[in-house]
């Protein structure tokens, strides 16, 4: 068994891909993707973004970040970590918590999508 997929949801859904394609991910503009779209990176789990709308008709109540991450995303170097969230950052998203060199050996950072959701991102020292 692996985990091939991570959903989010998302109050705008082109904003979310603009935000997700900085971090790496890549998808297909092809079809309606105004409910739901997929990420076509070929590494690793693949990501879902489905519409706030789409999420409370199927669950019958609206999606709500939490204090927690929701997955993270993994860089091969600090330096390419470091160099996502000063692009990020200029794009105007914001971060819970600024890159840092984690006691457990790794260089971390806690982003904010455009839904308020929280990533990790982190890369091995």
């Amino acid at each position: 068994m692996q985990i091939n997929k991570v959903g989010i949801t998302a109050t705008n859904i082109e904003e979310s891909v603009k935000f997700y394609e900085l971090l790496g991910f890549t998808f297909e503009q092809e079809g309606d993707t105004t409910q739901h779209i997929e990420s076509t990176n070929t590494k690793g789990a693949k990501l879902m973004i489905d519409s706030e709308e789409l999420v409370k008709e199927l669950l019958g109540e609206s999606p709500r970040p939490g204090n927690i991450s929701v997955f993270a995303v993994e860089f091969e170097s600090a330096q390419k970590l470091n160099e996502v969230a000063d692009t990020l950052t200029k794009a105007g998203y914001e971060f819970k918590k600024q890159p840092w060199d984690a006691f457990w050996g790794q260089r971390y950072a806690v982003s904010i999508d455009p839904s308020g959701f929280l990533i990790d991102l982190y890369a091995y020292l």
